[in-house]
Order: C-alpha cells, then sequence, then structure tokens
C-alpha cells in the first residue's frame, strides 16, 4: 500500500457520484481508494466498484467499526478495512480472512492503543504516517516500539 503512495478517502453524501470520483482520481494517477462507511450504501457501493477497477487498484473500507461491517465490506470486494478506533475483534474478523486491518488510533492521546495496534497489526495503522507538524516528532510520541 506504501507504494501506492496516495489513499483517496471518500466521505461524501450523494452516492451516485461515487463513479465520476472514483475515475477522475484513477485518470490522475490514485490507485488505492478508501470509501467510508459514512457514504449511503457504502457496502453496496464497494460491491458495484470493486470488479469494475483495473487489477493494481486496491479499493478498501473505512470508518469500519464492527465485526459485521467488516465482513460484509470484505465480502463486497474491499482489500483493505480502515477502523477510526482500536478494536481487536474487528482486526481478528480481518486477519480471518487474510484482509489487512487498519485501525485508527492518535498515539499522542491513546498511547497504549497505538503499542497494541502496532504490536497486533504488524506495525500498520492508520496515523503511522502521520506527523505531528508543530513539533516535527511522529506520531508515536517518543514510544520506541511503535515507528
Amino acid at each position: 500500500m506504501e507504494k501506492l503512495g496516495v489513499v483517496a478517502i471518500i466521505r461524501m453524501p450523494d452516492p451516485m457520484a461515487l463513479r465520476a470520483v472514483v475515475d477522475a482520481l484513477a485518470e490522475g494517477g490514485v490507485r488505492a481508494l478508501e470509501v467510508t462507511m459514512t457514504v449511503p450504501g457504502a457496502v453496496d457501493l464497494i460491491r458495484e466498484l470493486a470488479p469494475t477497477l483495473p487489477s493494481e487498484f486496491l479499493l478498501g473500507a473505512g470508518t469500519v467499526t464492527d465485526v459485521a461491517t467488516a465482513r460484509a465490506v470484505i465480502d463486497a470486494g474491499a482489500s483493505f478495512v480502515v477502523g477510526p478506533v482500536f478494536r481487536p475483534e474487528v482486526i481478528a474478523a480481518c486477519h480471518d480472512r487474510d484482509v489487512p486491518a487498519i485501525p485508527g488510533c492518535f498515539a499522542m492521546a491513546l498511547p497504549a492503543s497505538s503499542i497494541a495496534t502496532y504490536r497486533r497489526c504488524g506495525g500498520i495503522d492508520s496515523s503511522s504516517a502521520a506527523r505531528v507538524a508543530a513539533s516535527g516528532r511522529t506520531a508515536s510520541g517518543g514510544m520506541n516500539d511503535v515507528p
């Protein structure tokens, strides 16, 4: 996923516009897309999009907060799952289906959550690439075992 560069995160109130947005992003070189569960009908949209995208394109689901949704988006064709918080049961559901789980946590506020996320998910969480601009420090907040 890192090699793909930008991951476009889609949050839009009009699901009918999604296809045009995806096509424009792909034309612009974006090869990874996360459709959040805040988009009306997100699971069905993932199901419609997945078979139509080029094989090098990664389609994922975001704002996944429970096991049922994780399973639904994976069944619909999501190749990665992002959650806003650390939920071990969601991670397990994803890993049971060999799909990467990327739980969110902000290390400065939730250091225990970040460490647990890092250890359970093989070093990836949705804030792992973040930088705290004002201080120049990584989001790990000085925890040596979390990059």
